[in-house]
């Protein structure tokens, strides 16, 4: 495939993603669904609660922990996903790779066809994207229930704590929260325990892909690692880098190649607001650990905007300038945040997201000097993808979401639905941390 026919993705054809109860995904982007199903296609699919249906009956999930990689591969759901995806048929789980466009996750599958073609097998995956549990150190703003801990533990301790909890913030938080630790207290193992269950897999694939929670806490999962021969595979790591070790160092570097994501958004203090309880002394100090990884590594600093750290956008990247212009493997990770839309910095007033991007513009020949026109390009390429975000003029064309808040309002309707989230959900958050938004951020006071 060289061409894009505007739907096709190479996950399917090559990827098996795990979730931590051990339920599979085709991949980390995909939206609406709770897993892929022992029967049925995306044609049966309820956005509401993700399942699919047969005649009015839910399919059951496969999962990992009882099923066999070889049946969720063969079913019946990727067979159909793999030809619709080849015969130009959107389907609604990849809504946000069609919104994202040339940015997307799916679009590196036509921008490097010749990479990819030869890693996909018809009779097995070749590529496996771990989320082994939701264990992490963090609660991350715009992270969820299902893969923190942290934040888990927090909203089942405000739903026991609070009575006026905000629509938004029940929905999309503590309902997730009861869900998770109601499957613990039932005694539901996760996909980690039994890790051990995927050594097939992880022998014959070439791409590891691991995610979290938080990666480094996954004690059996780097034990297993340790024993594997991986001179031949490539890895992919995200990691909030709080507990990264030379351990962790010492055993990615046996991979041929590979990408470390660093994810760490704001470069000051206010770090442990956007990713509480993080500390900027811990994580700027880690972040230096990454030069130790081999040149056949790449090392990203990713910076994920939001609607928090959107006016601090020029001081992260100056840091980031600053401690790795001479690191060779490394490449920059600017990005928007996509979801949920109430974190959008679209939601700041367009003339003040205008002047925010032209400030921006305006900085990049002092951020980027002194480094090498190959790298400042790269550097250029990835910022100039924000700056276009922001200058983004109706608020419903930066999000992706088909939601009732946006089908049939205008944008004055759909600001004000999303802002009256934006401060339900930070100020229930604000409480339960003992923070304060517009203490922590005083350039907002006025414009929101």
């Amino acid at each position: 495939m060289t061409k894009d026919n505007g739907t096709f993705c190479g996950e399917p054809l090559l990827n098996l993603s795990t979730r931590g109860i051990g339920h599979v995904q085709q991949c980390s982007q995909v939206k609406y669904i709770q897993g892929i199903p022992k029967k049925g296609t995306v044609d049966g699919l309820n956005v509401d609660d993700g399942y699919v249906y047969i005649n009015g009956e839910k399919q059951e999930l496969f999962n990992l922990k009882v099923d066999s990689w070889q049946d969720v591969w063969k079913s019946e759901y990727l067979q159909d996903l793999r030809y619709k995806q080849a015969n130009g048929i959107k389907n609604p789980t990849c809504e946000l790779c069609y919104f994202m466009k040339e940015h997307s996750k799916r679009n590196q599958y036509i921008n490097k066809a010749d990479y990819y073609r030869p890693l996909y097998k018809k009779e097995s995956p070749n590529k496996l994207e771990l989320r082994l549990s939701n264990e992490c150190n963090l609660s991350c703003r715009f992270c969820t229930p299902i893969n923190s801990s942290i934040y888990e533990k927090e909203m089942i301790k405000l739903s026991k704590n609070e009575k006026d909890i905000p629509d938004i913030v029940q929905k999309n938080y503590v309902a997730v929260a009861e869900r998770v630790y109601n499957l613990k207290q039932q005694g539901t193992k996760f996909l980690r325990d039994t890790v051990d269950s995927l050594q097939e897999l992880l022998d014959n694939v070439r791409i590891i892909e691991i995610h979290g929670g938080e990666p480094t806490l996954e004690t059996k999962l780097w034990e297993v690692l340790e024993n594997l021969d991986l001179s031949d595979k490539e890895f992919i790591c995200y990691s909030n880098i709080i507990k990264l070790s030379d351990y962790h160092i010492e055993i990615l570097n046996r991979f041929r190649a590979g990408r470390f994501v660093a994810s760490i958004d704001v470069a000051d203090e206010s770090i442990s607001y956007i990713r509480h309880p993080a500390k900027w002394e811990v994580v700027s100090q880690n972040a230096m650990m990454l030069k130790k990884f081999k040149p056949e590594i790449e090392i990203q600093i990713s910076m994920t905007f939001q609607i928090y750290n959107m006016f601090r956008i020029s001081n992260s990247i100056k840091w980031i300038v600053e401690n790795f212009k001479d690191c060779d493997n490394h490449k920059p990770k600017f990005s928007v945040i996509q979801k949920p839309a109430y974190l959008s910095p679209n939601l700041v007033d367009y003339k003040d997201r205008v002047s925010l991007a032209e400030s921006i513009r305006i900085s990049k020949n002092n951020l980027f000097q002194g480094l090498p026109k190959n790298k400042r390009k790269i550097y250029e390429r990835s910022l100039d993808e924000v700056i276009d975000y922001l200058k983004i003029e109706k608020l419903e064309e930066s999000i992706p979401d088909i939601t009732s808040y946006v089908k049939g309002k205008k944008t004055k309707q759909i600001r004000a639905i999303l802002i009256r989230q934006f401060w339900e959900f930070t100020r229930t958050l604000d409480k339960s941390r003992k923070q304060d938004f517009l203490t922590v951020y005083p350039e907002f006071k006025g414009k929101l």
